[in-house]
């Protein structure tokens, strides 16, 4: 037999073990942000901190852009006063993941640190650890910082004696990696140690999805704008999680404030937010039609089911009765998994001058199981217009009062960027040339014309941020890819900037403001990518003048500038208004797709 102190002794070391392993086991709930800001509503952030107090869960966890950031240090630190006094004031301890707003770069990180803490660190809680990562400045894994990935390597290494392993990031890398069908890093790295669970946000919309038993969480806005998506059935509504971890079991709920009832965490599934995403670009397509003459033209409509269950539905056309005309009004369809259906239609329209708004067909489509939507697709039209032919030299005065101006504007009738009425006044545009020279002047109708300001003063500077005019120009055949931005709004992420020789497929895009700045460049298909050269300068002559209720802009250059041009061109033109920041664009809807441009011919 033992003797009796030993006995002790070991009594005292299974009750400490007991006690250890019953705290580490003990369970807790926690609470997951999601983004803040851009575009920031405070009072549903602070409705959300009232709703997390009143469930008193042992701690938040922030996925990071708290505050709106990219501004002073002393708007920075201000913005930080306010959102961290109202953490506080839960009274519950919060820990956050920097976002890319609340880091926006290497000068602002000690700010983060002083002001809320380490960028990086771990959380310990039980047999659980919080793995808090920095990918605020960094759209991709492969860019991390070595050392980053150096301390990740550590951290997880050390937990993996731990039962359960969480990862808190701001960037949804996993999400971007799935969407192009490539590897991800951080994903091999995490199935290989044991990670449970990854929590993000960043693109204000809420998903969940597990990927090899990886349970990924990309929480929505938690008081920013909605960004991607504008559905709530693509997780575009205010949320927040609460996560409770008793045993081996992790139990995640999506709550939307103002909502008594919580939702399952696979309410809005990554799975079934591609599957809309498909559906509202394939499931209906439009052929392109010419604009109407006096008998019609044919449109067909083509509806695919994109899944793998019978479907059926009805498609109608929505049309403005007063101009257009559609027979037959509307079909209905019933298709088998991946079929499809066709149907051709009779369109008439008034005035050809008066496209919008451009009719669309609609429907209820079923995209997946137990979920559908509606789908609203516009009908494309391709644009014809006549140059003038300058028979005299204008004067470039801006005062527009050349013979050659004199006609109906060549670019006339326009319409909104997505085909409906124009949010503009009157813009109208005219094409002219001679032998050698190009033309082009516009007047565009504003109540507050004179009172108008324009800030970009340099050559190739911020024309865009003023009110302005863009136009586009191919001069040979259409490219076969994507162009570049054209329009004001289309984003000019992935362009490939470098000067030098560009593909004989080029275009040229020129935009002038107000007061004459101008912006030009040369642009062209470059693999998935298009090419844009900011070094190319046309030889623009450039007059503008103003009234009470217009401004007018009057551009000559060289037809040597743009190399061999034929009889034939392809055009767009859109028209910017700075406060009100609204776009009218002559041919819509227009992305940067070649069949956005339409048609120039040459002067009778």
């Amino acid at each position: 037999m033992l003797p009796s102190d030993v006995k002790r002794t070991l009594l005292v070391v299974l009750v400490a073990a007991a006690a250890v392993s019953a705290a580490a086991n003990r369970p807790f709930t926690f609470a997951v942000l999601g983004d803040r800001t851009s575009a920031a509503r405070p009072e549903v952030f602070k409705q959300i901190l009232a709703e997390i107090t009143l469930f008193r869960p042992d701690f938040i966890i922030c996925t990071g852009d708290l505050i709106e950031g990219y501004t002073g240090l002393e708007q920075t630190n201000a913005r930080w006063d306010t959102v961290l006094g109202q953490l506080r004031a839960t009274g519950i301890p919060y820990y956050v993941a920097p976002g890319n707003h609340d880091i926006p770069s290497d000068a602002a990180e000690p700010i983060f640190a002083r002001r809320v803490g380490r960028p990086m660190h771990t959380l310990e809680r039980g047999n659980s650890v919080f793995i808090f990562l920095d990918n605020s400045r960094w759209t991709e894994a492969r860019s991390l910082p070595p050392a980053e990935l150096k301390w990740l390597d550590l951290e997880l290494a050390r937990a993996r004696k731990k039962h359960r392993i969480f990862i808190v990031m701001h960037r949804p890398y996993w999400r971007d990696a799935l969407d192009r069908g490539l590897p991800e890093p951080l994903q091999t790295k995490f199935e290989s140690t044991g990670v449970g669970y990854v929590f993000t946000g960043h693109d204000h919309f809420y998903c969940s999805h597990t990927w090899n038993g990886v349970r990924y969480f990309q929480v929505g806005p938690s008081g920013s704008r909605f960004k991607v998506y504008r559905e709530p059935s693509a997780g575009a509504f205010q949320n927040y999680l609460l996560c409770q971890v008793n045993g081996d079991s992790v139990d995640v709920t999506v709550h939307e404030p103002g909502h008594i009832e919580p939702m399952p965490a696979d309410t809005v599934t990554y799975g079934s937010v591609r599957a809309l995403a498909l559906a509202q670009a394939k499931a209906i397509t439009l052929d392109t039609a010419a604009v109407p003459d006096s008998g019609g033209v044919s449109v067909r409509a083509i509806v695919r089911n994109l899944t793998d269950q019978e479907i059926s539905g009805r498609l109608s056309w929505r049309e403005d009765k007063t101009h257009w005309r559609l027979v037959p009004d509307e079909i209905t369809y019933s298709m088998a998994p991946t079929g499809q259906v066709s149907e051709s239609f009779r369109a008439s329209l008034d005035n050809p001058d008066s496209l919008y708004p451009l009719p669309g067909v609609t429907t209820v489509y079923a995209y997946a199981p137990r979920r559908k939507t509606t789908l609203a697709v516009r009908l494309p039209i391709r644009r014809k217009a006549t140059m003038v032919r300058a028979l005299r030299r204008p004067v470039i005065d801006g005062q527009l009062n050349d013979d050659c101006w004199q006609g109906e504007p060549t670019l006339r009738g326009f319409g909104s960027r997505t085909g409906g009425r124009s949010p503009l006044p009157t813009t109208g545009l005219w094409v002219a040339r001679d032998d050698s020279l190009l033309y082009i002047a516009a007047r565009c109708s504003d109540s507050l014309a004179a009172g108008l300001e324009a800030k970009a003063l340099v050559r190739d500077g911020k024309v865009h941020d003023d009110d302005h005019l863009s136009i586009v120009f191919d001069f040979g055949r259409p490219p076969a890819r994507r162009l570049s931005p054209l329009i004001p709004g289309y984003s000019d992420a992935g362009v490939r900037t470098r000067a030098g020789a560009a593909p004989s497929d080029s275009c040229y895009q020129l935009l002038v403001n107000l007061i004459g700045t101008v912006a030009d460049c040369k642009c062209w298909p470059d693999g998935d990518k298009p090419g844009k050269d900011p070094t190319w300068n046309g030889n623009w002559r450039v007059a503008t003048a103003r009234g009470s209720d217009y401004w007018t802009v009057e551009l000559s250059t060289p037809l040597s500038d743009f190399g061999p041009v034929g009889s034939e061109w392809r055009v767009n033109a859109s028209r910017y208004q700075s406060r009100t920041k609204e776009v009218a664009v002559w041919q819509a809807p227009f992305d940067g797709e070649p069949a956005g441009l339409g048609v120039l011919r040459a002067p009778r």
